[in-house]
């Protein structure tokens, strides 16, 4: 932490920092953090993979369903379907 940095500069500092530390920018861990709960859910829940997809921050259907298919592959359902 430095004393030069103001309250405004903490989000892009702290992500910095994350980044420096773990390699991955804050929103990518956090978003495989939530894919892998999205992925128990899907296995074992019968909940539309909107509702799953909600449960677990991914607010925008488009956006998870983007995501998924770049992170897995294949769609949610296609995953569910082989899953199951």
């Amino acid at each position: 932490w430095s004393s030069d940095v103001c309250s405004s500069d903490l989000p892009s500092y702290f992500s910095h920092l994350f980044k420096r530390e773990t390699g991955t920018n804050y929103v990518e861990f956090l978003n495989q953090i939530r894919l892998e709960e999205v992925l128990k859910d899907l296995q074992n829940s019968s909940d539309k993979i909107v509702v799953v997809a909600e449960n677990h921050g991914f607010h925008n259907p488009e956006y998870f369903s983007r995501f998924f298919k770049k992170s897995m592959g294949i769609s949610p359902a296609k995953w569910r379907q082989q899953n199951k």
